[in-house]
């Protein structure tokens, strides 16, 4: 039985090793046997996600796979008028909040968020962290108002956010990517250029203008909601394309490549969750699964920016610290330990 197998799978075998190392199918093979067993599980898992997301799009836009409930009751802001209404049955907790749970886990997002502003403030860090918190935070609120009132015009306030904080969260790894492009290579920034944003105008201006029209798509077709979700799923991709070529390259990395990790696996079982929703609507929807997935993008969203802060830390020399403190609620929190390093670290050097 074993030499069957065996005589099988031998020819496979003989076409991989047949690939020129020179070639492109052999690099990309390299590149994902270096991927750890958890990273390449979870890439799977993306791309199951990915045909389920485009599945998704042709879901009921309206709805959003939402079944009739005799259990939704009239509340304090009216009439549903947002193009999206989730499994939760409408103001069955309160009068005056439409989804009870939904608000609830947003409360929860803005928690996690308004500590990492906090933390980022307090220790000074570059002004592309605070913007991010920032955006993170906005989404919290934004989706508080929405999930309270299930109006189109709050569901602006929560729909905006997460674009500007997707771009935020590309902004830092692009960020990443273009500053240390050498591998070895010192570079010895000018002290005001640590600030921020001024070595990438072209960049930022750019990422500005993507989120300006992923908006006005949702302004100028309120009745598609696909169009929207489409614009914002392609800013995930290429997130989550760029955040596995950083765990790549900065593998040597340890505690950095450990908080890519669970970021990706908070996100993906989260994006499973949220799009096994509108299934299961009819039979499951006493999960409450979207409250669910709030927790899951929330955590998600904030291991990516601890992530981005340790491995920036690490390669500017700055010697990163991962703590964890009661006033911050007991969440992991990242910070120098050294303010102001004159210089880069190698790029190859270990994380302390």
């Amino acid at each position: 039985m074993a030499s069957t197998i065996y005589s099988g799978i031998q020819p496979a075998v003989h076409v991989l090793d047949a690939i020129p190392r020179s070639s492109l199918m052999w690099k990309l093979k390299e590149k994902f046997m270096a991927l750890s067993i958890i990273m390449k599980i979870q890439l799977v898992i993306f791309q199951f996600a990915v045909i389920g997301f485009i599945a998704f799009l042709g879901t009921n836009e309206h709805n959003s796979g939402r079944m009739a409930s005799n259990q939704s009751k009239a509340g304090y802001w009216g009439d549903v008028t947002s193009n999206v209404d989730w499994c939760e049955d409408n103001y069955v907790k309160s009068p005056y909040i439409a989804e009870f749970w939904n608000t609830m886990s947003s409360i929860g997002m803005t928690t996690i968020s308004t500590c990492g502003l906090v933390m980022s403030i307090r220790h000074r860090l570059e002004r592309r962290f605070i913007v991010t918190y920032f955006f993170f935070l906005l989404v919290g609120i934004g989706s508080i108002f929405f999930h309270a009132s299930l109006l189109r015009s709050t569901q602006l306030l929560d729909e905006v956010p997460m674009a500007f904080v997707i771009l935020s969260l590309i902004y830092l790894g692009e960020a990443t990517h273009r500053e240390h492009t050498h591998a070895g290579e010192s570079v010895k920034y000018p002290k005001h250029s640590l600030s921020g944003l001024g070595r990438h105008k072209g960049m930022v201006w750019f990422l500005i203008a993507l989120g300006v029209i992923s908006v006005s798509a949702e302004l100028a077709f309120p009745g598609h909601a696909w169009i929207f979700q489409l614009i914002f799923g392609g800013m995930v991709i290429f997130l989550t394309v760029r955040a596995l070529q950083l765990y790549n390259r900065y593998s040597h990395v340890d505690t950095a490549c450990r908080l890519a990790e669970l970021s990706m696996a908070l996100f993906l079982t989260g994006t499973i969750i949220w799009l096994s929703e509108p299934v299961v609507c009819g039979t499951w929807g006493f999960l409450n699964l979207h409250a669910i997935w709030h927790f899951f993008a929330a955590g998600g969203c904030y291991f990516y920016i601890i992530f981005s802060q340790f491995l920036r830390f690490a390669l500017l020399g700055k010697k990163p610290k991962l703590s964890i403190e009661g006033k911050y609620l007991l969440l992991p929190i990242v910070y120098p330990l050294v303010e102001n390093a004159g210089a880069p670290a190698d790029s190859h050097g270990k994380d302390q």
